[in-house]
């Protein structure tokens, strides 16, 4: 990593959490532009996914069991 990236990378650490997802999906999207309207569906979709979880809808379950019934799944 050069410098100037390692600088800028400290700086990102300062940022809050939600900043720093804010500046990946600029990066990102610098890259790899994302087609208008298909973000702001997949932002909606998020929204009300979380509010669902809060409402009590869904129940998380731990990735690691999540992986391991899908391995399960596939190498029987």
């Amino acid at each position: 990593m050069n410098q100037r990236v390692n600088d800028l990378s400290q700086e990102a650490l300062k940022l809050t959490p939600e900043e720093r997802v804010g500046l990946v999906d600029a990066i990102i999207a610098s890259i790899q532009p994302v087609p208008v309207g298909i973000a702001s569906a997949w932002t909606a979709e998020v929204r009300a996914r979380i509010e669902a979880y809060e409402r009590g809808e869904y129940e998380l379950e731990d990735a690691d069991d999540v992986i391991a019934g899908a391995l399960a799944v596939i190498w029987r």
